[in-house]
């Protein structure tokens, strides 16, 4: 992809004003002129995979606006014959950098989360809506997940379990396990399970269910289930 050199940023930024986002080892920089010239939310599955996310929120900027301030020799490129369209990528950690299509040969588009801050424009469009996954989050009422600080939970509104409402997961102690630092998720040893209501389903948690990993050190942990009262 061919962008303007800094040098020729002057000339270009009619504004004066800039603005910087790079990825998230810091290897790749760019910088637009400012206001971008429009910002949205595309909920296709080629930009869904390319980013591993419900969907990708872009700004869209005339290509003279935009240029690579640092580290273009670590852009590395994927064309896409299927959709026409070239998607470039930080080689060394993976971010999602630059977004261009075929027919729209004088825009290029760049991911929003990359800038921190203000761009000139609020993301007010969505593109392949049609696409919507239904799980993502779409703005539903959270509430706090009791035992676990910082999370939060969306209940679930028709969903029952026999005759009662689906409430708020609660959390109980039922293993005390060793973990070989050979096999740190698995092979656990001298586990007691204590015996739950009649009817009732267990979901095993990690002991840090913030970090979503499993124990990593030789030692005690405590063992966590779910269960649906």
């Amino acid at each position: 992809m061919k962008l303007e050199s800094l040098n020729e940023r002057a000339a270009s930024n009619l504004s004066g004003r800039h603005v910087s986002g790079r990825c998230l080892c810091g290897a790749v920089e760019l910088e637009i002129d400012f206001p971008a010239f429009w910002a949205w939310h595309d909920h296709s599955a080629a930009s869904r995979r390319a980013h591993g996310a419900a969907y990708a929120t872009y700004i869209g900027c005339w290509r003279k606006h935009a240029r690579v301030a640092k580290g273009r020799r670590s852009i590395a490129r994927f064309e896409d014959a299927k959709t026409e369209s070239t998607r470039s990528f930080c080689s060394r950690c993976g971010t999602p950098l630059l977004y261009e299509r075929k027919r729209s040969p004088h825009m290029v588009n760049i991911p929003r989360a990359l800038f921190t801050g203000r761009i000139g424009r609020e993301p007010r469009y969505h593109v392949a809506i049609e696409e919507l996954q239904d799980w993502a989050y779409t703005g539903n009422r959270l509430v706090p997940l009791k035992g676990y600080p910082g999370v939060v939970w969306e209940r679930p509104k028709s969903r029952r379990i026999g005759d009662a409402p689906v409430e708020e997961p609660k959390v109980i102690n039922v293993a005390r396990a060793t973990f070989p630092s050979s096999d740190p998720l698995g092979g656990v040893r001298g586990a007691v399970i204590h015996r739950l209501p009649e009817n009732r389903t267990l979901h095993p948690t990690p002991a840090s269910p913030q970090s979503g990993q499993g124990p990593s050190l030789p030692e005690t942990h405590i063992i966590f289930a779910r269960y649906i009262e």
